[in-house]
């Protein structure tokens, strides 16, 4: 659906802390970035306070978006809970 509405995709690698982006990946200055912290598709890894970080502050500095798809949220086996991105941004750059 994205692509059908003309915005081209880039997809960033996921490890054992979430979404996992390159140095080459800080190089695409995204206007939207799409992603689901609680449960990251395809491994269902959730994505570490770390990276939620990184996340927020890469979307400030490159004046995007972020889309939080928080799905899965409330479905926690082990572990408290990580505030959701939306719940961290103090410069309201996330859509939840």
């Amino acid at each position: 659906m994205l692509e059908v509405n003309g915005l081209q995709l880039h997809s960033i690698s996921v490890d054992s802390e979430g979404m996992a982006p390159s140095q080459a990946d800080f190089h695409v200055k995204p206007r939207l970035i799409y992603t689901t912290p609680s449960h990251q598709y395809p491994k269902g890894m959730v994505m570490s306070y770390g990276r939620r970080r990184l996340l927020l502050d890469f979307a400030q500095s490159s004046n995007a978006w972020i889309i939080e798809d928080d799905y899965d949220s409330e479905f926690r086996f082990e572990g408290r809970p990580i505030s959701s991105l939306q719940g961290m941004d103090q410069h309201s750059r996330v859509l939840y």
